[in-house]
């Protein structure tokens, strides 16, 4: 995205408010569930992320980019 075009998106959005942008109908995964399942919720739904739960409690969120630098960089810890 060239800078001229970036200065217009920021200026048009400076006027909307996150609550009319916000999606309601979030993905949720259990801070117990794999990342296997995250991913695969991600994929099946055709989202970027999902928010992690405790106790339905959102305590977190585990993004595509999360995902795809732990593959690049290294395993994570089990």
């Amino acid at each position: 995205m060239n800078h001229r075009l970036l200065h217009k998106v920021v200026e048009q959005f400076t006027r909307i408010l996150v609550e009319n942008l916000m999606n309601t109908d979030v993905a949720t995964v259990d801070i117990n569930g794999t990342v296997r399942a995250a991913v695969e919720m991600m994929l099946r739904e055709h989202i970027g992320s999902v928010i992690v739960v405790t106790d339905d409690n959102p305590t977190g969120i585990v993004t595509e980019t999360d995902v795809e630098l732990k593959i690049y960089l290294g395993r994570p810890k089990k």
